[in-house]
């Protein structure tokens, strides 16, 4: 999929510059900054949906020692 964007000469110049600074393109800058905003979009959706759950009463909380007991993890 092509995707055109028109950006502000001053969001241009800061993108032209950070990619040639990381040495990749400013398509390859402007894709994997758009994977890593869409996939902490994901996890706070995510993250609401237990809230919600956990608020509605469908779904319960768990305390530490018993998380640390279950899988042994240790700080």
């Amino acid at each position: 999929m092509n995707l055109v964007l028109r950006l502000p000469n001053d969001l241009k110049e800061k993108l032209d510059a950070a990619a040639q600074r990381e040495g990749v393109t400013p398509d390859t800058l402007v894709i994997s900054a758009l994977r890593e905003h869409l996939a902490e979009m994901e996890d706070i959706i995510i993250a609401e949906e237990r809230l919600a759950d956990l608020e509605a009463g469908r779904s319960k909380t768990v305390p530490l020692e018993e998380l640390v007991a279950i899988y042994g993890v240790e700080d």
